[in-house]
């Protein structure tokens, strides 16, 4: 069997990390972060093969802002990045001068998270 795909897991929420790692776990290996600088430090130790990035933790737009530094990144920029917000991406698309946020990964989910949703989605992603 081959070796199992590693998900870099990054949200300020213990219990969504905890129920969306429990969700994954089986067929994937995953790290977690809390924030933007433990995503960095994380990606620095084992580059994953896909991350799963949410938009507000210590600040409001602190996912999109690590997700265009990984982008940016010669050695990070071919690694997926799903976005994951708890407001709609419609709003936000309405209130968010720089559209170019929008860019800064590859899949926006908003929460909550369907679990079978989130399965087929990292698939896709990582296969």
């Amino acid at each position: 069997m081959s070796e199992k795909k590693t998900i870099l897991l990054v949200d300020d929420d213990p219990i969504f990390v905890e129920t969306t790692k429990i969700v994954l776990e089986n067929e994937y290996e995953i790290m977690t972060a809390c924030d933007g600088t433990e995503c960095i430090q994380k990606i620095e130790e084992k580059k994953p093969d896909l991350i799963i990035l949410d938009v507000m933790m210590k600040h409001l737009g602190e996912g999109v802002d690590v997700s265009l530094k990984i982008k940016n990144e010669k050695k990070t920029k071919d690694i997926p990045i799903i976005m994951l917000t708890g407001v709609s991406k419609t709003y936000d698309m309405s209130t968010v001068a720089d559209q170019s946020m929008y860019n800064s990964s590859d899949l926006w989910l908003e929460k909550p998270v369907d679990p079978e949703k989130l399965l087929l989605d990292v698939k896709k992603l990582v296969n």
